[in-house]
């Protein structure tokens, strides 16, 4: 059964910032984000991911 929760896989090497309500993608390598229905988006660091991996019950 599929969840409709956001996955995000992280490579190793890389984390995640979260603060002030942004989460952004750090480290040398990158993350795959997983969605329900959709196909999985490839995200480099640097990148501003919090619309990529909010929640169904997100406002």
């Amino acid at each position: 059964e599929e969840n409709e929760t956001p996955v995000a896989g992280i490579r190793e090497g890389a984390w995640l910032l979260i603060e002030n309500g942004a989460v952004t993608l750090k480290g040398k390598t990158g993350a795959r984000i997983f969605r329900r229905g959709q196909a999985p988006v490839e995200v480099t660091p640097g990148a501003e991911i919090s619309k990529l991996v909010e929640g169904p019950d997100a406002s």
